[in-house]
């Protein structure tokens, strides 16, 4: 059971992947063999999508796999590089926070003015 919680987004990830290829090859069957569209497929890949980047961007912190440039990092003695490093670290952590705080205010905002998406009703 600790694997899978500790797993979690690799799970999701590869669950939400497989959702996202069928509804969209089946849009595409739908549009090709009866020539009408499903009308909710756009706005769901759309929010699979964004939570997609979120969790495999959470990941890939967690597995040290970020894309980084060592060119500051390089710039300081071999003893320092540490420290600058866990500075980055803190000051990405202060961002998180900051986009977190904002992301909650922007959802309450939603929700109290009940903004729903078009085709599947869903909050925004």
């Amino acid at each position: 059971m600790k694997k899978v919680i500790n797993n979690f987004e690799e799970y999701f990830l590869a669950v939400s992947l497989v959702i996202m290829v069928a509804i969209n090859f089946g849009n595409v069957l739908s549009r090709y063999f009866i020539h009408t569209s499903w009308a909710f497929t756009e706005e769901l890949l759309v929010i699979l999508f964004v939570w997609n980047t979120m969790l495999a961007s959470a990941m890939a912190f967690k597995h040290g796999a970020h894309l980084g440039l060592s060119v500051i990092t390089d710039l300081f003695p071999e003893r320092f590089q540490k420290y600058v490093v866990i500075f980055g670290a803190v000051i990405t952590i202060g961002l998180m926070a900051l986009l977190a705080y904002y992301g909650v205010d922007m959802v309450a905002n939603q929700i109290k003015y009940n903004q729903r998406t078009p085709s599947m009703d869903l909050p925004e």
